[in-house]
């Protein structure tokens, strides 16, 4: 695997753009943090699907590096400013903005810290865990969350909470 292929270095520098601004999300506001998300989600899936899978160098599993208290700690903030605009459906299933937002900050902050540290089989069975999650998981919950904020922006009488969080000083 080439670690700094145009394209794989192209989607390390989104991931770590992504997992970054999460980790900084209490200090945002509502409006930043939507505005934010809108444009960096759909970044986010381009880069990601124009990288090659390659092929696992081991049979074992990559490191985890997100503990459960910082998974807490992003999704705790995200659902403290989204307010009420974090709950949506899904098709018919409920679902949550931040959940789905750290879901794959998990992923993408797990691989992006395999690959900061320059082994080449850790980077690529890391990088083929991190695009077989994309197919399987988490590339949908992208999607659906992307859908959710849009919704949040432009949606029918979402207008109003948008600007009710924004008069409180959020940002």
């Amino acid at each position: 695997m080439d670690m700094y292929a145009k394209n794989t270095v192209e989607f390390v520098t989104v991931a770590v753009e992504y997992c970054v601004y999460l980790e900084r999300a209490g200090e945002k506001g509502f409006e930043n943090l939507v505005g934010v998300m809108q444009k960096l989600l759909p970044l986010l899936y381009l880069k990601t699907a124009l990288v090659e899978k390659p092929l696992p160098a081991t049979s074992d599993n990559p490191a985890a590096f997100v503990t459960e208290e910082a998974y807490e700690k992003v999704k705790s903030d995200i659902e403290r400013i989204l307010g009420a605009n974090d709950a949506f459906f899904d098709g018919e299933t409920p679902a949550s903005v931040s959940e789905n937002l750290c879901d794959i900050y998990q992923d993408l902050k797990d691989f992006t810290e395999c690959y900061r540290q320059g082994h080449e089989d850790v980077t690529a069975d890391a990088l083929f865990y991190c695009l077989e999650n994309f197919e399987t998981y988490w590339g949908r919950k992208l999607i659906h969350t992307q859908l959710a904020l849009h919704d949040i922006m432009y949606g029918e009488g979402k207008k109003n909470d948008f600007e009710d969080a924004d008069l409180q000083g959020d940002d």
